[in-house]
């Protein structure tokens, strides 16, 4: 389901609720008008904490976020830069990299799979392939000494992007700090019901501003948490893709 279609179910799903609400006999008027002045005080508290919670997750998972689309982006061009070296490599050993590198890609797509990287685990057909292609780099030393050390380097460089990659696939939300994020997302949607508004249409404008608000910092933080799983903000293996797809 796209965000769009997710946006339009959950203000239809609420708006239903707030109207069936603001009918029934469960919904006091007179109790709420009366309680005014404590309620909006005690509720400013509860949103303030979770506006700070909000910020302090988001920026955090904002800068993983930072780290691993780079840690993805420096693999890539570290491959594009070793290829683009090989040309200069004996035949031998241009044609061993670029079949290691070939190896290395469409394992990586179709073995590891983004759901597995997304739990921090390993392939170990991803692994040795890796390994394969680190051993015909090492093959250079023999066939191309000058170029032996810029081409250890590069290789080096593309373990360590790979490395940061699944360390910062692997990092995610503490499960305690997720259920009070949500839990304090469903609380100002649901306390908002009781913040006594006269006029039914301001009532429900602000209302829903107030939930839109708080679903959609929910959003974000589940998105940014699953960087892997397809959402607004989700890392893809097309730049992958497309590297083998050139190389082919």
């Amino acid at each position: 389901m796209t965000f769009v279609k997710k946006l339009l179910t959950f203000i239809l799903v609420y708006s239903t609720i707030f109207f069936m609400f603001r009918f029934s006999k469960f919904y006091l008027p007179d109790e709420l008008k009366s309680n005014l002045d404590g309620i909006s005080w005690l509720y400013s508290v509860i949103g303030l904490i979770f506006s700070i919670i909000s910020a302090f997750i988001i920026q955090t998972q904002w800068n993983r976020w930072d780290n691993l689309s780079n840690a993805a982006r420096g693999e890539i061009d570290g491959f594009r830069s070793l290829l683009l070296l090989s040309d200069q490599f004996p035949d031998k050993v241009k044609k061993q990299v670029k079949e290691k590198t070939i190896t290395y890609l469409s394992c990586l797509i179709k073995d590891e799979g983004w759901q597995q990287v997304d739990k921090g685990e390993r392939s170990e057909t991803v692994e040795n392939s890796l390994q394969s292609l680190q051993n015909s780099i090492f093959h250079i030393e023999d066939e191309a000494p000058k170029l032996a050390d810029i081409s250890f380097t590069i290789c080096s460089d593309i373990i360590n992007h790979r490395n940061n990659r699944l360390h910062y696939s692997s990092i995610h939300l503490p499960y305690f700090l997720k259920i009070t994020i949500n839990f304090s997302a469903v609380l100002i949607i649901f306390l908002a019901m009781f913040i006594y508004v006269p006029n039914i249409y301001l009532d429900y404008v602000y209302k829903i501003s107030i939930a839109l608000l708080s679903y959609l910092l929910y959003t974000v933080i589940n998105d940014l948490d699953h960087p892997y799983r397809p959402g607004n903000w989700h890392l893809t293996n097309d730049n992958y893709k497309q590297l083998l797809e050139s190389l082919k």
